[in-house]
């Protein structure tokens, strides 16, 4: 029996590479990251047939160590940063995994299976804008993002290895090759997901980059075949991988709402500068000869049968599997091995010949509806077409669907699921002050876990928990102090405010429930987040109430600060909230991730912006009762696991955060 280690092995290739690779018989391992709780749900349904080694392509022991354990005949290296627009935003990360990442895993195997066989996973994105029409092995590259030089750079250090040390080392340069697993981040998937909600009447609108853009796109599931029949030829090469057939962005576009039955389609699509590359291929068309006429490899799925594929899992996702009824067609000519999808609750590679039609809205419950956060965040919701239910404890708020309830109180909590039954739930109630929470820790901790405890065992005790998907948001205080780096999620965790340790308890608590009883919970580690409608509380808009009342007149100019040394990472409410929706709606993911901006601002920064959108001359004084017993001095987050499998990247900048937040004010004092 043949033992393959695969990199990314829970990626949308990896997945469907460790399928093939358990169907011919080979003894599987796959290298994953280290997580609080591990996102398995692209191998979920192999994963007692598998081995998972943990490991880092940053960390080259961990990576010497995974093959040492499983002593591979062939290694397939899949694992990468590989989204394009995040490549531009992050590309020291992106070179240092996809670049650098595969030199570390090549030295692995030269030292501990130097007999192994190594297949390199490059990409079409090497190209870059050739000027050959049609690309193959022998066409010059010229890569034209921080993604395409990483790849480049991996791919000529694995054929130096090749060429230098007698390695048995294949590149794949595949072409774009997509799934109903693919990322929700790529534009194939963004659309399907598009489309699938505006048939359902979940939304209304679809944002674009360019649409003129030309790719040759195959199905994922057909290249993996290609990346194993390379490591079984005689000699190593390298080897184009694709369909050889173009398709626009728009033709991928009109091909998803043909699907379900829309053919206005134009009436949906908006074209959004945002999503607009710095730097753009746009036609990218492979030739693959030579896999064809070498190891006799074809594509098997069509274009127009990739698409609505895809389209229709992302029905059933979003509209719910029990409601789903479509006319299949299994492919002709494939074993039923080869067919199953673990993932999908019908055969993956099944042509869609009709798709129903739902017409059932999703039930939100929030916590903390009234609140900062939770008003923010119903907004959104509403405007995505879900139906919006919460609670609180103020009991102000008369709105249909908004209740009285405190997280204390068990009995009151179960009277709302049990009328609502919501298909999903954003917990957001917290004491959530770091002031407070040194003022009363007992009372922090019993709002945020013993709240959150009675909150999971109602929906336990109704027989919520394979129905309903949860939101459990926590805090960044849970890092304590740190480096100046931004924390990565596998950062150690260790508070230092009362604050931060219930919400560390917290976590270990939400763990718990998922690992014993089953439920969909994922946490979102937020950082700092402000704008307009935010208590006093916080130093953002303290900051600004303090200048809208000197403006007003009814405040000596006299700004009270605290601590202006400490630096946070603060992003926009309305960026966080459209996170959450993301989180919760485009991943089935029960892990905890960093949300943040990336980017760190003194609190004396936070403050000049604010004096400089005011022509009140100002004397800013300390005040020792806004100071903190004990303060983290920097806090800054990575957010790249987040935005990989939600393609979240935070769009208003702070200077617009603070003008609309002192533009509150003004308008309320």
């Amino acid at each position: 029996m043949k033992t393959a280690l695969i990199t990314g092995i829970t990626g949308q290739d990896g997945s469907y590479l460790a399928e093939f690779l358990l169907n011919k018989g080979y003894n599987v391992y796959g290298l994953v990251r280290r997580l609080s709780i591990p996102n398995l749900g692209n191998i979920g349904h192999i994963v007692d047939r598998i081995t998972l080694i943990e490991g880092d392509l940053h960390d080259q022991a961990s990576l010497n160590r995974a093959v040492k354990e499983s002593q591979p005949d062939e290694v397939y290296n899949l694992a990468a940063q590989s989204f394009v627009a995040t490549s531009w935003k992050q590309p020291l990360l992106t070179s240092d995994i996809t670049g650098l990442g595969t030199l570390r895993m090549l030295e692995a195997v030269s030292e501990f299976a130097p007999r192994a066989k190594f297949y390199q996973a490059s990409s079409s994105e090497m190209y870059g804008n050739a000027t050959e029409n049609v690309q193959d092995e022998q066409t010059k590259f010229k890569p034209r993002s921080p993604y395409a030089i990483s790849k480049l750079y991996a791919h000529w250090i694995s054929r130096n290895f090749r060429e230098s040390y007698g390695m048995f080392v294949c590149c794949g340069i595949l072409f774009n090759h997509e799934s109903p697993r693919r990322g929700i981040e790529f534009v194939t998937r963004k659309i399907t997901d598009a489309v699938a909600k505006i048939k359902l009447g979940f939304t209304n609108e679809l944002s674009l980059g360019s649409l003129d853009a030309k790719r040759d796109w195959g199905f994922a599931g057909d290249y993996v075949e290609a990346m194993w029949l390379m490591l079984q030829q005689e000699e190593p090469e390298d080897f184009v991988i694709s369909t050889g057939i173009t398709h626009s962005v728009k033709d991928f576009v009109v091909e998803a709402f043909k699907s379900v039955g829309i053919d206005n389609w134009q009436d949906y699509v908006k074209q959004d500068p945002r999503y607009m590359r710095p730097a753009e291929l746009f036609t990218l068309q492979g030739k693959s000869d030579k896999a064809r006429e070498k190891m006799g490899w074809e594509p098997k799925i069509s274009f127009s049968e990739l698409v609505k594929m895809m389209v229709n899992e992302d029905l059933k996702r979003i509209g719910g599997n029990s409601e789903v009824s479509g006319n299949f067609e299994e492919k002709k000519n494939k074993p039923e091995s080869e067919l199953k999808c673990g993932i999908c609750s019908e055969d993956t590679l099944s042509s869609v010949n009709k798709v129903e039609t739902y017409t059932k809205k999703k039930k939100c419950l929030i916590t903390g509806i009234s609140g900062f956060v939770g008003k923010h965040l119903k907004n959104y919701l509403e405007s995505q077409g879900l139906e919006v239910f919460g609670f609180d404890r103020s009991g102000d708020n008369t709105e249909e669907g908004i209740y009285r309830a405190d997280l204390l109180d068990k009995e009151s909590i179960r009277k709302i699921f049990s009328e609502v039954k919501p298909d999903q739930v954003y917990h957001l109630a917290a004491q959530s002050s770091v002031k407070d929470s040194f003022d009363n820790p007992q009372a922090t901790l019993n709002v945020n876990v013993t709240g959150t405890e009675n909150l999971l065992n109602v929906i336990c005790e109704l027989g919520l928990e394979n129905k309903c998907r949860i939101l459990v948001v926590t805090s960044a205080e849970i890092y304590g102090l740190v480096s100046n780096d931004p924390i990565r999620e596998d950062h150690p965790l260790n508070p230092i405010t009362p604050y931060g340790k219930s919400r560390l308890a917290q976590e270990k608590l939400i763990q718990q429930y998922v690992q014993n009883k089953g439920l969909s919970i994922v946490t979102v580690r937020s950082f700092p987040h402000t704008g307009p409608g935010q208590t006093d509380k916080f130093v953002c808009s303290s900051f600004a109430k303090q200048m809208a009342l000197i403006e007003a007149g009814r405040q000596e100019p006299i700004m009270k600060v605290g601590n202006l040394d400490a630096a946070r990472d603060f992003m926009d409410v309305r960026d966080v909230v459209r996170a959450y929706y993301g989180i919760v709606n485009n991943s089935e993911s029960t892990g905890c991730y960093n949300l943040s901006s990336g980017n760190a601002y003194k609190i004396s920064e936070i403050l000049n912006i604010l004096l400089q959108m005011s022509s009140k001359n100002v004397i800013v004084e300390k005040d020792p009762d806004r100071m903190r017993p004990s303060d983290i001095p920097i806090l800054v987050g990575n957010h790249s696991h987040f935005s990989e499998i939600t393609g979240w990247q935070p769009q208003i900048p702070i200077s617009k955060t603070l003008k609309d937040l002192l533009d509150y004010w003004r308008e309320r004092v």
